[in-house]
């Protein structure tokens, strides 16, 4: 329930700014959560008070968004949130509330009747306007057109948002309500029984941190050094370098706990140098075996270096580790969750999503040369991105190891501090591809702090476009006439499966492009089987580049086959996808999460685009299991390598087979949302509801469960710590599921 609704009965005062953000009464539990924003213009301290005794308030919390609508005028809106939990709420019961500032008050209150009430409502209206007869004839009309694959996964599409909607309409998905109840369900540990794992541990290595130092608050550095002597896992050194603060509460303070500690080291320099020369003097004081990097004013939690530990011990042979992370603000909120992939090159090409906690193997760190003097500001991207360069041994830990400082000036507060980090990172990223040998160009994606990677196709690149069709003339039409019309690469061919097709007009549509030199149709009649149709032109194809697209796809991107060619040539690179829009512009595909919604599901299908990403999913180059073939590339010699399409999957999951096969090779498959095409979805099939097609879609799911369980358990490029309830990234606020690598060690 949105707290637009309640926000006229609130009498709001010159001073005292106030907006209900969202109101979620829970009737099975009789909870009510109210989550908003309140602060005084005169900054005087605001004071809650309520009708209700049980309640819980959660105040100060950190909302930049509300600082920045302000234009910054002022700072108590920088900690306005607020969270109210109460607990045994009846249906009937009207709560009062009181906000006061100084000699301000607002008084308002909150009729919960209304709320069920509008929820009974609105469960009457949705099934009004989902089981009448013009739905009915329009079920029947989408059968006839798409066929009975895409009507019953429609079907079950429709039914869930249904359910959702009448089971859940007060529950809607709250960021930052889930996270609170993903830390209650997951952030347990045992003082006791961490430590007698600790002892039991074979491998104990001396972990080194690395802190450079430099004017930083007193405070900041304080919590900074103590979240490290705090630590479960007692093995290891405090490597810090001050870069010649000019601040004299910072010596004293390093000097003090160099004093109590004796793990903890100093290194003074004689001159100020900036990050990266005074990361260097850090490492030249660290004995470990390991290196681990923490900012001077962000702290890391009591478990971060057992669970490192942890993990090295059950792989030996990890060289490179990282760890999920948050922000946490001056008043000590943790906020804005990073739940991240494991280890993902091209996304990793896109912005330095693994950040912190980083644990690097020191000989590694020696090798390599240490940090860089002339990337300052995105030096931790650059080491990163050189020593994966030195090893395959990159794992990842998806737990909350790290909790990064948001104070003015901070890049974790807003992309335009610190600029001269975001043109550093260009410059990593041209380093890196030169080193690499590849050749392509660092783009900036405007008002985002990513880049977009675009690699440069091959001289002697040759597209094979494969489009299966029966009937349906004028889909077709629109898609070849997008191809030729807009595609700015032109060395390609357009390979037609004819599936039986018998009318007339798409004869006629044949006739008319077989003129093309590149345009050819094979025809296979035969019933409808996805798999051995692309088969079967795969092996006919001409190109070194095969390019699955279906017939009711039509080209937005003139620098489609560029993009889709400069990825699928590269070495590591398995299948390339790409973004998928309805007519409407809400989005198709762009990606698979493998396990979602049952087998694998298109991430953010139906959704809008940046105001419902998860850090900048929609809109940077990423590493994602599967892409659809509805426009999937990939090399020919690649496509025969892994077997291509398995024919015993005639209609579904055949593309996320394909991709999972490609994974299994040691292939990364990934998808260009910069890259759109339209997705029409009016297949030109027509099908019957039958017990056969039924039994056929049991038994793809059931081939898929059984060959890839592994996968759908555990998508490695899908954070466990998200829900598979929905592709959408959300948190999922139980007990997160088992990492991929847990579930591959065990299996194998």
């Amino acid at each position: 329930m949105n707290g637009k609704e309640f926000i006229e009965s609130i009498k709001l005062s010159n001073d005292i700014q106030c907006t209900i953000d969202s109101c979620d009464f829970i009737q099975e539990t009789n909870m009510l959560y109210i989550r908003g924003w309140v602060f005084s213009i005169k900054e005087d301290e605001i004071k809650f008070d309520t009708t209700k005794s049980n309640v819980i308030i959660d105040a100060g919390l950190s909302r930049y968004d509300v600082y920045k609508a302000f234009e910054e005028k002022y700072k108590s809106s920088l900690y306005s949130g607020f969270l109210l939990s109460i607990s045994d709420v009846q249906n009937k019961e009207r709560i009062g509330f009181k906000l006061s500032a100084g000699e301000e008050v607002v008084e308002y209150q909150l009729d919960i009747s209304k709320i069920v009430k509008k929820n009974k409502k609105y469960r009457k209206e949705l099934y009004k306007s989902v089981f009448n007869r013009v739905y009915f004839k329009r079920g029947i009309n989408y059968l006839k057109r798409n066929g009975f694959k895409r009507f019953l996964i429609k079907s079950l599409e429709v039914s869930k948002r249904l359910f959702f909607s009448i089971s859940n309409t007060t529950e809607v998905y709250d960021p930052t309500i889930a996270y609170f109840k993903w830390m209650d369900c997951n952030e347990v540990y045992d003082e006791t029984i961490v430590k007698n794992e600790l002892s039991a541990l074979k491998i104990k290595p001396l972990i080194s941190i690395v802190i450079p130092v430099y004017d930083v608050e007193e405070k900041w550095l304080r919590k900074c050094i103590e979240s490290v002597m705090n630590q479960y896992y007692v093995n290891w050194e405090l490597c810090i370098a001050d870069d010649c603060s000019t601040k004299e509460h910072v010596k004293r303070v390093l000097e003090e706990y160099k004093n109590k500690d004796a793990r903890i080291k100093v290194f003074y320099r004689d001159e100020n140098g900036h990050i990266s020369k005074a990361s260097n003097s850090a490492l030249s004081i660290a004995n470990g075996e390991f290196v681990a990097l923490l900012d001077n004013d962000d702290e890391i939690p009591k478990w971060a270096l057992y669970e490192v530990v942890s993990l090295i011990n059950k792989f030996p042979q990890a060289e490179l580790i990282y760890s999920d992370e948050d922000k946490i603000d001056t008043r000590g909120n943790r906020i804005e969750p990073h739940f991240k992939p494991d280890w993902s090159p091209d996304t990793m090409l896109s912005c330095n999503y693994i950040t912190h906690l980083c644990v690097i193997k020191k000989q590694i760190v020696d090798d390599i040369g240490g940090f860089r003097v002339g990337y300052e500001g995105s030096q931790d991207y650059d080491i990163i991105l050189r020593a994966s360069e030195r090893t395959k041994n990159i794992y990842h830990i998806p737990k909350i190891l790290y909790h990064w400082r948001m104070i003015e000036g901070s890049t974790s507060m807003s992309i335009n501090n610190k600029n001269y980090a975001y043109l550093a990172s260009i410059k990593v990223l041209e380093d890196a591809i030169i080193r690499r040998g590849e050749k392509a160009l660092v783009k900036e994606v405007e008002g985002l702090p990513i880049f977009h990677v675009s690699y440069f196709p091959k001289k002697d690149d040759y597209i094979s476009i494969i489009i299966p069709t029966r009937n349906g003339a004028d889909i077709l039409r629109k898609c070849l006439v997008s191809i030729y019309e807009k595609s700015s690469y032109r060395n390609f061919e357009i390979i037609v499966i004819n599936n039986g097709s018998t009318e007339e007009s798409t004869f006629e549509l044949f006739k008319e492009y077989n003129q093309k030199e590149n345009f050819t149709i094979y025809d296979l009649d035969i019933p409808f089987n996805y798999s051995k149709l692309n088969n079967m032109a795969a092996e006919k194809a001409k190109g070194n580049l095969l390019l699955f697209l279906n017939n009711d796809i039509e080209v937005i991107s003139e620098n489609w086959l560029d993009e889709l060619a400069g990825q699928a040539g590269r070495e590591h690179i398995g299948a390339v996808g790409v973004k998928l829009l309805y007519p409407n512009n809400k989005i198709q595909h762009c990606g698979i999460v493998l396990g979602a919604g049952g087998v694998a599901a298109n991430a953010y299908s139906g959704m809008g685009n940046i105001e419902t990403e998860y850090i900048f999913r929609l809109n940077s180059n990423y590493n994602f299991a599967a892409v659809t073939a509805a426009c999937m590339m990939v090399r020919k010699k690649l496509f025969f390598e892994v077997g291509g399409f398995t024919e015993e999957l005639a209609v579904a999951f055949n593309d996320v087979d394909f991709c999972v096969k490609v994974l299994e090779k040691g292939y990364y498959n990934i998808c260009i949302p910069r890259i759109k095409l339209y997705h029409h979805e009016s297949i030109s099939r027509g099908a019957d509801v039958t017990l056969e097609k039924i039994e056929r879609f049991s038994g793809e799911v059931k081939y898929m469960e059984n060959r890839w369980s592994k996968w759908i358990k555990s998508d490695p490029f899908y954070n466990p710590n998200f829900s598979l309830k929905t592709p959408y990234f959300h948190i999922e606020e139980s007990k997160a599921r088992k990492p991929f690598f847990d579930i591959k060690n065990k299996s194998e």
